[in-house]
């Protein structure tokens, strides 16, 4: 009788649920470079827009397309904060907000962003805290709505009341996809 050893070789590729792990925490961070890293060079996207279908090939092209569509957030407060900023002869106010800290309070399972917030300030969740890590010294606000299929972040209100940020729209999640989303801030 004859034993055959098994093959202890190393793996040479990197498993494909690791690969898509890296790219959803790459587009949960915003970390647009790790979402590129995640791809292939061949990689292929195809996406049914409103404006119709939509191809783009390669991984710095595709990483680029995912920061367009889900970057720059902060670009668009800044944008709808301006004219009041450089009213109140502050134009370097406007869109300077940082990530709240992980705290439990805030991180899942905490209901901080699910109409229940840890932090509020004129009946409205705090979204984003001050630059200076003081989240209500300079908070960026919303109304958040939670229904049985949706969160709606709407009703928009910086740290000073006088600046109209009515002009930004409300923004509309899938809420599975939203408390999907939300399971990613839970740290080790």
């Amino acid at each position: 009788m004859t034993a055959i050893a098994p093959s202890h070789r190393a793996a040479t590729e990197v498993p494909r649920f690791a690969l898509a792990g890296s790219f959803l925490e790459g587009l949960a961070g915003q970390d647009f470079a790790r979402i590129g890293d995640a791809l292939s060079a061949g990689v292929r996207l195809r996406a049914l827009l409103p404006g119709g279908l939509r191809e783009w090939t390669g991984a710095e092209k595709i990483a680029d397309v995912f920061a367009r569509w889900f970057g720059g957030t902060e670009e668009i407060v800044r944008e709808a904060e301006l004219p009041f900023a450089r009213a109140d002869a502050a134009p370097e106010l406007a869109g300077q907000y940082e990530g709240l800290l992980a705290g439990p309070d805030i991180v899942w399972p905490s209901r901080h962003f699910m109409g229940e917030p840890a932090l509020s300030c004129a009946e409205r969740t705090v979204l984003l805290g001050c630059v200076c890590g003081f989240a209500d010294c300079w908070p960026l606000m919303a109304r958040a709505d939670v229904t049985a299929t949706t969160v709606t972040w709407g009703d928009w209100r910086s740290g000073r009341e006088s600046w109209d940020l009515s002009g930004l729209r409300a923004l509309v999640f899938d809420r599975g996809q939203y408390e999907r989303a939300l399971q990613l801030t839970v740290r080790p």
